[in-house]
């Protein structure tokens, strides 16, 4: 992102090559059980769409996949990380599959709400995959001033005042922000490459925190602690 602008997505390299913006589809992806892939993106970055992950929760329905699944990482202690201003995510050790965020944007702007999600893919589709991602006013206008988003209208962009309201726009879910937020935190999740049976609960993440508890993950008893390992 230009100078005066946050990076607010997920991107991966390989050697030369480079792609942002994956986290939708990877929650998509992991809300319907999706494990192993070949995914061909023509362009730099993956397409954002509305900014949920509806269109690609549409492809797949459209185009069934099978194949087998695979063993999960099943935690076998607590991770905590925090990025020293507000941000914590906690994972520890559960049966089932359980995730949480809790979206608190005070003193900023009245804008807070908490969602969950059990791993069912039912619920995913229903009630996560049409979240939009949002941004507050100030940060539109910042990022226009930028010359970035100039060919976007608020009807496109889910831009929020500081009342946590829609601009020229209509919330799907009164809890729309925290949804895409927990969104946005099982698509880097799915990072790890398994599903994670887990509780994890994050508290005003984003996804630099995420990702640091997915490294913590990976580097856990030498590697990824899978049931009967």
């Amino acid at each position: 992102m230009p100078p005066g602008v946050a990076g607010r997505n997920t991107s991966i390299a390989a050697g030369d090559a480079s792609v942002a913006t994956i986290e939708h589809v990877m929650s998509a992806l992991a809300g319907m059980g999706v494990t192993d892939v070949l995914l061909d993106i023509d362009g730099p970055e993956v397409p954002i769409g509305d900014g949920s992950a509806g269109m690609f929760v549409e492809a797949m329905a459209a185009a069934p996949l099978a194949g087998a699944g695979v063993e999960p990482v099943v935690l076998r202690e607590a991770i905590r990380v925090e990025d020293g201003r507000g941000g914590v995510i906690t994972a520890s050790p559960s049966d089932a599959m359980s995730y949480s965020y809790l979206l608190e944007y005070r003193p900023h702007a009245e804008l807070h709400g908490t969602a969950s999600w059990g791993g069912d893919e039912r619920g995913y589709v229903s009630q996560i995959a049409p979240a939009r991602t949002f941004c507050l006013e100030h940060e539109a206008d910042a990022m226009r001033k930028l010359g970035l988003f100039g060919h976007l209208t608020t009807r496109e962009m889910l831009v929020l005042n500081t009342r946590g309201e829609a601009i020229d726009n209509t919330l799907r879910f009164p809890d729309e922000p925290a949804r895409h937020k927990l969104l946005d935190l099982i698509g880097d999740l799915a990072l790890l490459g398994r599903p994670l049976i887990a509780r994890v609960e994050a508290e005003k993440s984003g996804h630099a925190l995420t990702r640091e508890l997915v490294r913590r993950l990976l580097g856990v008893s030498g590697g990824l602690p899978a049931r009967g390992a």
